[in-house]
């Protein structure tokens, strides 16, 4: 099956929400990941959250972190290609292995919390943060945080917060400034 330009290989995830496989380029052979719609109708939302996700996606920059490259119109819905990471999720490795040791731990933690100090410098929230989100390369020399499909700016956070309780009326706010 193909996606654009690229040739799907392997599938590497599916939930209700989405699919995500091993690709190839057609003509470079370069190997991409491609995340897409799990069903052939999408609801608007999901169209939507998928196109929110590339757009914060393409904008993040640092060591540890996916790296989005292009939204691709298919169907009736998106996919997102990003680039192609050697490993597995920490929830895979945990599983087949059991355990995690003290030293591999101390390898990827820093890299992890690393990860995530690049996000918010950037100010992003995460907000899915899961071992299936955590990606590790096999000698766990790197990491790469990924899906951030309800990842969120501060801003957006901060309007969440200030929409979720009752918003304050303009007549109400000067009240509250003449008792200051």
């Amino acid at each position: 099956m193909n996606i654009g330009e690229y040739l799907l290989k392997n599938k590497l995830y599916e939930d209700s929400e989405t699919s995500v496989y091993e690709a190839v380029h057609h003509q470079t052979g370069v190997k991409v990941i491609i995340k897409v719609h799990s069903d052939d109708f999408p609801s608007p939302q999901k169209i939507e959250r998928i196109k929110n996700e590339f757009k914060l996606g393409e904008g993040i920059t640092g060591e540890g972190l996916a790296h989005y490259l292009e939204l691709v119109r298919i169907g009736n819905g998106f996919a997102i290609i990003q680039e192609y990471f050697d490993g597995k999720s920490l929830d895979n490795f945990v599983k087949n292995n059991q355990h995690l040791s003290i030293g591999n731990f101390l390898k990827v933690a820093p890299k992890i919390v690393h990860a995530l100090g690049e996000m918010h410098r950037q100010k992003i929230v995460h907000r899915d943060i899961s071992t299936d989100n955590i990606l590790v390369s096999e000698d766990f020399s790197a990491i790469r945080l990924i899906d951030f499909g309800v990842s969120a700016t501060f801003l957006e956070i901060s309007n969440e917060r200030i929409g979720g309780g009752k918003s304050i009326t303009s007549h109400q706010n000067k009240q509250v400034e003449s008792i200051d």
